[in-house]
């Protein structure tokens, strides 16, 4: 199974440790989302202000907060995958002695390639893992990436006409003109599908 790190005098596997991660997001996620039915019910009841636009600072005494929470959590998901991923490839590299690291696999090997197609094949090329298996959760990792890329790069629009039809083909997102709305599902499925391929990933 996982491979296996020392805390102390305790033994912890590496797969364990992702999955407390995961567990503690799931948490934090649960409060999140009672977070923002908080603040869709506070919006409901919000005042009707008038503000002077030539303002240098705001003048409103009600500010929304509801359209931070879910990319808040896409984010988080997405770095966790990143996370691990990478020292999944380093403890392969060092069990197995690999001649070449994953960074200098990624100098030499993923010109225009994103970070998590070149972290795939250098767990496929390289290691010489078979993730088949998990082709279905990876496919929906790379939809995390995407969504999460139009989040932090674009404010959540997603600008170019071609890239639109892609990303609303994406199970639980949408798009509301340029701007992409997130289902509860998208959350829960990214956390699950990151679950099954980093633990696939991890088996030394």
């Amino acid at each position: 199974m996982g491979g296996v790190e020392y805390f102390g005098e305790v033994k912890m596997a590496i797969t364990a440790r992702i999955d407390d991660d995961i567990k503690s997001l799931r948490k934090y996620f649960q409060k999140l989302f009672e977070l923002l039915h908080e603040a869709i019910e506070e919006n409901k009841k919000a005042p009707m202000e008038v503000v002077d636009f030539e303002s240098v600072e705001s003048q409103k005494t009600f500010f929304h907060i509801d359209h931070f929470i879910k990319p808040d959590m896409v984010i988080n998901i997405y770095s966790l995958v990143d996370f691990w991923l990478k020292e999944i490839c380093n403890q392969h590299q060092k069990r197995n002695n690999l001649n070449i690291d994953y960074n200098s696999f990624k100098k030499s090997r993923c010109r225009g390639m994103s970070d998590l197609d070149c972290l795939h094949n250098y767990l496929t090329k390289v290691v010489g893992l078979n993730l088949d298996s998990v082709k279905v959760s990876f496919d929906q990792l790379n939809n995390l990436r995407l969504v999460r890329n139009k989040l932090i790069h674009t404010g959540g629009h997603v600008l170019d006409e071609k890239e639109q039809d892609k990303i609303a083909n994406i199970n639980g997102i949408g798009l509301g003109g340029t701007s992409l709305f997130i289902d509860d599902s998208f959350i829960w499925d990214s956390l699950d599908h990151a679950k099954q391929y980093l633990f696939e990933t991890a088996k030394f």
